[in-house]
């Protein structure tokens, strides 16, 4: 949701020579199980790649030395950005309306300088990156760290192992892996 809000005006930015129209079903009426329309929306054929963050580096520098600098600002960008980046993120499947106010409740205590580092992350690949994200999210007033649970005989996925790696390295996000042990 986050990443489809703030990035829309990268992504489908009408100057990128590689955008064209591409048809989606209305993620919406899939929810309810109705028929689905076509929705046209301007995507970038190498979007969610490393090349795409390669060949946009310059625009998206500078679109995130832009975005705003409090949460409040934040808050109201995003109030801002939510409709024109439907189509955006009904192809992401960050349509719904449960998602939208979950995203809200994160801007408010995720330090913008963080949402920043977590949205650079996800641009520069966006495919290999969208999985593997730990189960919880933990806050406390203005304290939090995302918690990866996993039971006495469960693994952690390769993508669950690259997640944690990359936070090594970018973007630096407060992180515990917790083990639950049955109690006899």
């Amino acid at each position: 949701m986050l990443f489809g809000v703030y990035f829309w005006l990268v992504i489908q930015d009408r100057c990128d020579r590689r955008v064209r129209t591409v048809g989606i079903l209305d993620r919406h009426a899939y929810d309810q199980r109705q028929p689905s329309e076509v929705i046209w929306i301007r995507l970038p054929s190498d979007f969610g790649t490393p090349d795409y963050e390669r060949r946009r580096a310059k625009a998206i520098t500078k679109h995130l030395s832009a975005i705003a600098e409090t949460s409040a600002e934040l808050l109201g960008l995003f109030d801002n950005w939510l409709a024109p980046s439907a189509g955006l993120r009904q192809y992401l499947w960050a349509h719904r309306r449960e998602s939208i106010e979950r995203a809200k409740k994160l801007i408010e205590f995720i330090p913008p300088r963080n949402l920043k580092n977590l949205l650079r992350y996800l641009v520069q690949s966006f495919w290999a990156r969208r999985s593997g994200w730990p189960d919880l999210l933990v806050h406390r007033g203005n304290e939090w760290f995302l918690a990866e649970v996993k039971s006495a005989g469960d693994k952690l996925s390769k993508n669950q192992e690259r997640w944690i790696e990359d936070n090594q390295h970018h973007p630096h996000m407060p992180f515990k892996l917790i083990r639950v042990h049955k109690e006899l």
